[in-house]
């Protein structure tokens, strides 16, 4: 029975870490697209308005 159990324990951390795997990939992507947006705010605020060529600081 114990090698019955373990197998199913074992099939069982598998089915989890298949089902978790994909989620760490969202987050990562997430992540990766916070970054690009937090970037690209920061461009955008370093850029003056107006389109004006003169960088104020």
């Amino acid at each position: 029975m114990r090698t019955a159990w373990f197998v199913l324990v074992v099939r069982g951390v598998r089915l989890g870490a298949a089902r978790f795997v994909p989620v760490v990939r969202g987050v990562r992507l997430g992540a990766a697209w916070f970054v690009l947006v937090v970037r690209g705010v920061r461009l955008g605020a370093a850029r003056p308005p107006g389109g004006a060529g003169v960088c104020r600081s």
